[in-house]
């Protein structure tokens, strides 16, 4: 019989970066469950270290969990966030959220939401994930240089957002599908990432480690990771890349 997930909710209002303080309790033994929320973060990032800039207003916050995962199975958590997310904005905004694998939510084709994950590896097992999560809430778009092609909830339906309300719901939606997920009870979680994700049936370029990786995206597998198919016949899994369009 697994444990009961419960949030144990800790907010700053102003530090480096959600992820370090969390990995920093986790280390150290803190409970599964632990949620760090920032007002401001100063030293907020991205995947590739890519500074994500986090104002006051956003909602800015890490998870840290416990999964009894093997490494290779660690993109079964960046698809469970982003189906969490992604479905509690469609669901309390009625906007067109997708998903851009592996890590973004966009609303017509611009970032508002960003995914960062980091494990800590014991023993060819994960001892711990921490889920960094920021949106773009209560921010103006006019923060937001052209070439981030960002936009934030409050711009898209013209009213300030409850962060507070906001974050209930999606760490309510993480809860119930990673309950799922220690059940093994992954296929349902696996169509809806299928559905919500803007690349499959699209050509793209993924540039993988050392390899380019031109094909269309056609799915993805039980580990989380996007399966292309080259124009060759090649089929590719990709577990982290950076993703074009083309």
């Amino acid at each position: 019989m697994m444990d009961e997930l419960i949030w144990k909710i800790s907010h700053l209002d102003e530090l480096s970066s959600t992820n370090d303080i969390a990995k920093e309790l986790a280390s150290d033994g803190c409970d599964e469950g632990t949620v760090v929320i920032a007002g401001i973060q100063t030293s907020g990032r991205g995947r590739l270290s890519r500074r994500w800039i986090s104002p006051k207003g956003g909602l800015w916050f890490s998870i840290i969990l416990r999964p009894q995962m093997l490494p290779e199975e660690s993109n079964l958590l960046n698809v469970l966030a982003s189906v969490s997310i992604c479905k509690v904005i469609r669901n309390k905004f009625n906007l067109n959220t997708v998903i851009k694998w592996p890590n973004d939510i966009l609303i017509e084709e611009k970032k508002v939401c960003g995914i960062l994950i980091e494990n800590s590896v014991t023993s060819g097992q994960i001892e711990y994930s921490v889920i960094g999560i920021g949106i773009n809430t209560n921010i103006d778009n006019s923060y937001f240089s052209e070439e981030l092609n960002a936009t934030s909830l409050n711009s898209e339906v013209n009213r300030e957002i409850n962060n507070e309300n906001l974050l209930k719901h999606i760490l309510s939606e993480i809860k119930l599908s990673y309950d799922n997920l220690r059940r093994g009870e992954i296929t349902s979680l696996l169509n809806e990432w299928v559905e919500m994700n803007c690349l499959i049936g699209k050509m793209v370029k993924a540039y993988d480690e050392s390899r380019v990786i031109v094909g269309k995206a056609i799915d993805v597998d039980d580990s989380g990771n996007l399966i292309v198919n080259t124009k060759n016949g090649d089929i590719h899994k990709i577990s982290s890349a950076s993703i074009k369009i083309v």
